[in-house]
């Protein structure tokens, strides 16, 4: 997978002053390909943006139609035939699997390399049994949701709460959006200096359901369809809350030393 790949050269070419780069991987979730304005989209996206300016885009980089098979072959490196994940999850009412146990992901690497590890957001490899649970696939602490799509507010899934902290539940008041940046914000404060740092950021926006915070969407109160004017609120929602994780990256003092990869699951 050219993820890996990218990694790979980046520790080959040793352009860091540091041996070890920390790695903060942004996921989004169903993003499309002309939903930042880098690409002619109507929706301003400017952190997503300067990413592009500032960094490589990948214009020959490829993923899965759906959630679950790219995240199995982000974090095993394998191709979709080869780990098995070939179509999401669903609610592990209906189905016992998850992504294989006895594949080692990069997480997994990433901790007997000597770094600390951490997933926020959406995780969709798998809830019905403990061994596919994020914490149980080589980071150390988890937070956010399990399964594919939650409600933004109500962190429900299937009229039950998917919300969680290293797989305990967990009830608590926000936008999803936001409280997956702060807790990425909160881990990359509170980084161990004398460790690494590999960083899983997963975001559901803008997976459905479509849900936004009032004050973005009376930013697009100029936007005369009502399903679009939510859509580009999500969706700002969500480069303003990549804006954040950047700025306390450079805050931290450890934008050098760091790689940032960004991309959509689907």
């Amino acid at each position: 997978m050219r993820i890996l790949l990218t990694l790979s050269v980046f520790f080959s070419l040793n352009l860091f002053s540091a041996d070890r780069p920390n790695i903060v991987i942004i996921l989004t979730d169903d993003l499309g390909w002309g939903d930042v304005s880098y690409h002619g989209g109507f929706i301003p996206t400017p952190n997503i943006d300067q990413l592009a300016e500032d960094g490589i885009e990948l214009n020959r980089f490829y993923a899965n139609p759906v959630c679950s098979p790219t995240r199995a072959s982000l974090l095993t490196g394998l191709h979709i035939f080869n780990h098995g994940v070939v179509r999401p999850f669903m609610n592990p009412a209906a189905e016992q699997t998850g992504m294989p146990p006895e594949l080692k992901t990069m997480p997994e690497y990433f901790k007997e390399a000597g770094y600390q590890t951490a997933l926020s957001g959406k995780w969709h490899l798998g809830m019905a049994k403990e061994e596919f649970w994020p914490t149980n696939r080589g980071f150390d602490t988890s937070y956010g949701h399990m399964s594919g799509g939650i409600g933004y507010f109500d962190h429900t899934a299937s009229g039950r709460l998917d919300w969680h902290r290293n797989a305990k539940p967990l009830r608590e008041d926000g936008y999803s959006t936001e409280l997956i940046a702060s807790e990425a914000i909160n881990i990359i404060n509170k980084k161990d200096n004398d460790r690494p740092l590999f960083i899983y950021i997963a975001f559901n926006a803008p997976h459905t359901p479509i849900e936004a915070p009032l004050k973005n969407i009376e930013a697009f109160s100029h936007i005369e369809d009502k399903k679009d004017q939510l859509y580009a609120a999500n969706i700002s929602s969500l480069d303003n809350e990549i804006g954040r994780i950047l700025k306390a990256i450079e805050k931290k003092g450890i934008l050098d030393e760091t790689i940032i990869i960004f991309f959509s699951d689907n």
